[in-house]
């Protein structure tokens, strides 16, 4: 089978029509293989849609076809190559993706043909002369960026907790006005983050220092409550850090590698560190994760910043050495396999309850537990003081009362997820207009960045170089913000679930077949069962998915 890909920009006279592009392709294909019966498949992209990403509907159907082999495509056909793609790299994973499914290529313009050995040696070389272009541009922009961090710029990124990235201009060496980011003091913010050392200094603990925190009300950027990771992050942020003769002494005798000369540590501004973290991607069959791993403090770039410092040399000194001495004793979650309702078990403050082991075991030789307010806990009783819950006992009401429901739950389950249905898509016209917009600009804001890394390969100066590296992270910083707002549009999807399904699933709450299940596949049963249960510090009331149907125990 022979799939035939064509698109067109715009809806004008000017270019080869669809029509026209796929005609030409079925002649060839009819000449290169007339000894054959030729049978086609038609992706027909509609009018408008661009060459420059692949966000196209016909193409996405084009390759989940061919990668999952649900229909028998041995060679794609298009006319041009770039009504595939303008990109060459996109270009390159596409390649990829048909050579290792044993799927042909032919392009009718540029006679790019993989079946035979000329079309492709000539893919391959393109390929090599594509990755090489990469790697070039890539090594050039982590050259030119080593070099701006001597100069303690700041080049873009998350920008630090009481910190804002500004945009600002300036003439540079050949008369040109240019732009580039700085950080400028955010007062409230900063205010907080001297309240973090202070305490630091004082409790010498990042859980008393969390409680503090969480007793006076003070939220992160977001409006969320501070953490102990995210105090710790901001503990050992260098940002912060007075850059004196004391802060250069120390990060000479620990290993770090200084690029700026000693004599500019003046006291008058911040610490700018660069290369903190390593980014892993860890590939998993549904989901695709990446964790930041902090580097090696050898690899580290220290400069002195053009900002303004928040604590003294001293004092973050002094916390780096607590935190060294305290690494033994970060916290870690308690575990337990016995729990069955966390994650869906809140307390009436709004807040997870999380199962703690009480180190016994009760009279039918269960290892016992309890369930506590996680706001509990953290704010040492300050936000809430809501009386723990026996976890082995509530896990067996909450099983032996669903076991009771099968029959109460099945007919009104419809209409429930009718209503459910209706107030998610009515969200989803109100963001869909937004969503759009956000998504042009993201799409402008990559081709311009990639228009920069051309500009990068192509220039000939160092100071050409440094000023086509201060707009790619200009833009860079501008395509983060944007990918950012389109993510807080997404909405979670609705599970749904027929009557029957749901009737299927009750039957596992069964005595006998309850039994035979694993700890995992009884978790698993109660979560896609219960959206929510609540503990008011009297009762417990239960939500269950889909439906209005509650059940108080």
């Amino acid at each position: 089978m022979i799939a035939i890909y064509a698109r067109k920009s715009k809806a004008t006279d000017k270019g080869e029509s669809l029509q026209v592009q796929i005609e030409k392709c079925k002649q060839l294909a009819r000449f290169k293989y007339s000894d054959f019966k030729t049978e086609f498949i038609i992706y027909e992209e509609q009018e408008g849609k661009t060459g420059a990403n692949l966000d196209r509907e016909k193409f996405k159907e084009l390759m989940g076809d061919i990668t999952s082999g649900s229909k028998p495509i041995h060679i794609l056909l298009v006319y041009k190559l770039d009504r595939l793609t303008r990109s060459v790299q996109d270009f390159t994973e596409i390649y990829e993706i048909l050579n290792a499914h044993g799927t042909e290529f032919i392009s009718v313009k540029e006679d790019f043909d993989t079946t035979t050995p000329m079309g492709r040696a000539m893919l391959t070389i393109t390929v090599v002369f594509a990755q090489l272009e990469r790697e070039v541009i890539a090594e050039r922009i982590q050259d030119s960026m080593l070099e701006l961090a001597k100069r303690g710029r700041w080049l873009g990124g998350k920008t630090p907790f009481a910190y804002e990235s500004k945009l600002t201009s300036y003439i540079n060496h050949g008369g040109q006005e240019k732009k580039k980011n700085y950080l400028e003091i955010v007062p409230g913010e900063a205010e907080i983050i001297e309240k973090i050392f202070a305490n630091y200094l004082e409790l010498g603990s990042l859980s008393k220092v969390e409680a503090y925190l969480l007793k006076h009300l003070y939220k992160t950027r977001s409006d969320s409550d501070f953490r102990r990771y995210s105090i710790k992050f901001i503990l050992a942020n260098p940002v912060y850090c007075k850059a004196d003769l004391n802060a250069y002494e120390y990060f000479i005798k620990n290993g770090y590698s200084i690029y700026s000369p000693k004599e500019t540590f003046d006291g008058e501004h911040g610490i700018m560190a660069y290369n903190k973290t390593l980014s892993v991607k860890y590939n998993d069959t549904n989901l695709d994760m990446k964790e930041s791993r902090w580097r090696k403090k050898e690899d580290w770039v220290i400069a002195v910043g053009e900002h303004k410092p928040l604590v003294e040399s001293g004092d973050w000194i002094k916390v780096q050495k607590m935190l060294d001495k305290n690494k033994e004793k970060s916290y870690r979650a308690s575990r337990t396999t016995d729990a069955l309702l966390s994650g869906v078990l809140k307390c009436k403050c709004g807040h997870p309850m999380r199962p703690k082991t009480s180190g016994t075991r009760n009279s039918e030789g269960e290892k016992s537990f309890y369930y506590l307010c996680e706001m509990k806990e953290r704010s040492k009783g300050a936000r809430c003081k809501e009386c723990n819950l026996a976890g082995n006992i509530l896990d067996k009401i909450i099983i032996k009362k669903i076991t009771e429901l099968e029959k109460e739950i099945a007919p009104i389950f419809n209409k429930a997820l009718f209503r459910c249905h209706k107030r998610k898509e009515d969200n989803r016209i109100f963001s869909t207009a937004r969503d759009s917009y956000i998504r042009n600009q993201i799409d402008k804001t990559k081709r311009y960045i990639n228009n920069i890394k051309k500009a990068i390969l192509k220039a000939t100066t160092e100071e050409a170089i440094a000023d086509f590296i201060e707009e790619y992270q200009v833009y860079l910083e501008e395509l983060k913000q944007l990918e950012i707002s389109l993510e807080d549009t997404i909405e979670e999807e609705v599970m749904e679930y027929g009557e029957e399904e749901w009737v299927e699933l009750l039957t596992v709450f069964d005595k006998i077949m309850w039994k035979e299940l694993s700890y995992e596949q009884r978790k698993y049963a109660v979560k896609e069962l219960i959206e929510e249960i609540y503990w008011n510090g009297g009762k417990v009331e239960v939500f269950f998915k889909g439906s209005n149907l509650s059940e108080k125990c």
